[in-house]
């Protein structure tokens, strides 16, 4: 699988991440950029970028690295920090870097920046790989 069939399939079959409007913008072997433009229902009432926004946007970048080498992946585990509120954010960028891709196992750095780079979040997302037999499936 390509790196831009990687991206065209998930972008076409991912229905919570078409619902908010999530899109995969690049993918490499253990990488991955998605994006989000921001609307006012993406917000909390302080007005800033809802957490449940930014940590959904953090778990596709990092599933879409993980998913990166044609095997699809389920999240097992994550560790998000939010750093910084999402105040006058216009868009949401995530990037999704592999610290390891073992057998069974991945584990991926992700960072939640809005248009300006500014960093609003971090975490650190573990994937299990699945065979493909089994995805339709569940």
């Amino acid at each position: 699988m390509t790196y831009q069939e990687v991206m065209d399939e998930i972008n076409a079959t991912n229905a919570f991440g078409n619902f908010l409007g999530i899109k995969i913008e690049q993918v490499e072997a253990g990488y991955a950029k998605v994006s989000l433009e921001m609307k006012p229902e993406y917000t909390n009432p302080y007005n800033t970028a809802h957490g449940g926004v930014l940590y959904t946007m953090a778990d596709m970048a990092g599933g879409t690295a993980a998913y990166s080498y044609g095997q699809p992946v389920v999240t097992v585990d994550s560790n998000f920090h939010f750093l910084n509120a999402g105040r006058n954010v216009t868009k949401l960028i995530g990037i999704g870097k592999e610290l390891r891709n073992g057998k069974q196992i991945g584990v991926y750095e992700v960072l939640i920046m809005d248009q300006d780079e500014n960093l609003l979040c971090s975490g650190t997302f573990t994937y299990a790989k699945i065979p493909a037999n089994k995805v339709r499936n569940c």
